[in-house]
């Protein structure tokens, strides 16, 4: 079963720089990031992609916000991402999970 780990203000930025990364911005009161959370966490993914949340609306992301400010004009969600050694590789909206798995798929081994 795949973990996700949950992002805040003195370890995001690990994870952004990490090889592979998926991300999931979303909201505490997100019922749609709920679900897409629940498909994460009861599958077993193929590839090795370290897997990670950042709940938007707790506090502590002010230097997050600065670096990519474009985070702060996110408007659906979940709002799901892909970073590559601190650059961002691919993005979309939505709770589709068929979604994620084909875009995980695309990862270069």
């Amino acid at each position: 079963m795949a973990n996700l780990f949950l992002l805040n203000g003195s370890n995001w930025n690990d994870f952004f720089n990490k090889n592979y990364c998926y991300v999931m911005f979303t909201k505490s009161d997100c019922d749609q990031c709920k679900i897409l959370e629940k498909h994460i966490s009861s599958t077993s993914f193929e590839k090795q992609i370290t897997l990670a949340k950042l709940t938007l609306d707790k506090p502590g992301f002010a230097e997050l916000k600065q670096n990519h400010p474009w985070i702060s004009r996110i408007d659906t969600l979940p709002f799901n991402t892909i970073f590559s050694e601190g650059k961002l590789i691919d993005s979309w909206s939505g709770s589709s999970f068929e979604t994620l798995q084909n875009k995980l798929g695309e990862i270069p081994d």
